[in-house]
This record gives C-alpha cells, sequence and structure tokens, in this order.
C-alpha cells in the first residue's frame, strides 16, 4: 500500500436524545443534485417510515470548488448543527405525516 495513502473522513455517527442515530456522510463524487453533498440520514420517529434523509448541495461556482465547499462544511460540522438540521426535517416530516393522516380519515 501506497505510503502516502490518507484515509480521510466521509461519515459521521452521532446518537441523540429524542432523535437516535443521525449519520452523515460527505459526497463529493458529483451527480445530478449538486457537485457535492452533505447527506444525513436518521428515522423520523414515524412508525410505517423507514430511514429518511435531507442533504445540502453545494455547487460549483464563483465562491469555489463545491468539493471544498463540502468538505469545509463537513470538518466544521459540530454535533449541535447535526442535530438542529436532522432534527428540524423529522418534526417536518412527523407534522406532515399527521396532516395527511388527518386528512385521509375525514
Amino acid at each position: 500500500m501506497d505510503e502516502a495513502f490518507e484515509c480521510r473522513e466521509f461519515a459521521k455517527l452521532y446518537r441523540f436524545a429524542g432523535l437516535g442515530q443521525v449519520l452523515v456522510v460527505l459526497d463529493t463524487s458529483g451527480g445530478e443534485k449538486a457537485d457535492a453533498l452533505v447527506t444525513f440520514q436518521f428515522w423520523p420517529g414515524v412508525e410505517g417510515l423507514g430511514v429518511c434523509s435531507t442533504y445540502l448541495g453545494f455547487m460549483d461556482g464563483e465562491s469555489g470548488a463545491a468539493a471544498d465547499k463540502a468538505e469545509k462544511f463537513f470538518a466544521d460540522l459540530t454535533a449541535e448543527a447535526a442535530e438542529r438540521i436532522a432534527g428540524k426535517t423529522a418534526q417536518k416530516i412527523r407534522d406532515d405525516w399527521s396532516l395527511a393522516e388527518d386528512m385521509g380519515h375525514e
């Protein structure tokens, strides 16, 4: 194996009371959604739903390369920020799921 090989961090796993596990993954390979992504995966606390995800997309542009911006965001990401992003998204899913169930019973 090449001695200069650097193992780069690409995932962070957090565990929060009331939210459970949150997996954050850095993807700089590019794709249809964006040039680079930081994805948050979590279970929203709704029976019948599996793991859900949301992402922050980074685009190449005047402010720099998408991969560099995504890597910086990922490196600087705190547990508190991950909890806030995943928690607010999970709450939105729960609220919308509840509304859809209510509409289905009318």
